[in-house]
């Protein structure tokens, strides 16, 4: 039985309606996942919550907004802490979500944004 795979995602062309300065990024958010989905599909949840030696468990999920988390947020962060529930099918759906609305405001981007330089609180010296 062969296995057929395709492509990485930035081979398969442009990704619609993504200004071409942010298909790299969107290239990568779709790429992951996909691969989450591969890795994680199999794994039981033992496997998906484990936290091996105090690392993070698989299961454990960044966002790096730059934003205070959310009262929804800590909950579910507290959830995975305490109880590590959600199936692996359960997080990948809940990441094809939040990938959805990366690639939303990547489309709702305005390109005339993307090179104007930006001042962080470092660069002020």
């Amino acid at each position: 039985m062969s296995v057929q795979t395709q492509p990485e995602v930035w081979l398969r062309g442009p990704i619609e309606g993504i200004e071409p300065l942010l298909q790299p990024v969107a290239h990568a958010l779709l790429q992951m996942l996909e691969d989450v989905g591969k890795v994680c599909t199999p794994l039981t949840n033992d496997e998906l919550w484990g936290r091996p030696g105090g690392a993070a468990s698989v299961g454990f999920f960044t966002y790096a907004r730059g934003e205070v988390l959310s009262d929804g947020q800590r909950a579910a962060l507290f959830k995975e802490k305490t109880d590590g529930s959600g199936t692996a099918e359960e997080l990948i759906q809940q990441l094809r979500k939040t990938i959805e609305a990366a690639l939303s405001q990547l489309r709702s981007t305005d390109s005339s944004s993307l090179l104007k330089p930006r001042e962080t609180p470092f660069s002020r010296g």
